[in-house]
């Protein structure tokens, strides 16, 4: 289904500039504090399709011939820390000092 893009708020804004792009046929958003990323594609008619996945999904590029799971773009990610302020121990002294 196409997409409306004025629906899309953000979104829509994000990408507005890449859609005018006549080679570009793939965008991808990818959200940073929860497992979810927004595929937009255009279809054989040029119209953009937006494809929203979760950490479930696998992204497909048939003209690149891959397949990427959405989880694999998470994996050093703990979303229990989101929002959250980190404590960073120091560096260890230079033992060549």
């Amino acid at each position: 289904m196409p997409v409306d893009l004025d629906s899309l708020g953000k979104a829509a804004s994000k990408f507005a500039p890449y859609r005018t792009i006549d080679t570009r046929t793939h965008y991808l958003l990818i959200e940073q504090d929860r497992p979810h990323a927004d595929l937009f594609f255009k279809n054989l008619q040029g119209q953009w399709v937006l494809q929203p996945m979760t950490d479930t999904d696998v992204m497909q590029f048939d003209q690149l011939g891959s397949r990427w799971p959405v989880s694999g773009l998470y994996d050093a990610i703990d979303f229990n820390l989101a929002g959250r302020s980190v404590a960073v121990p120091p560096p260890l002294p230079d033992p060549g000092r």
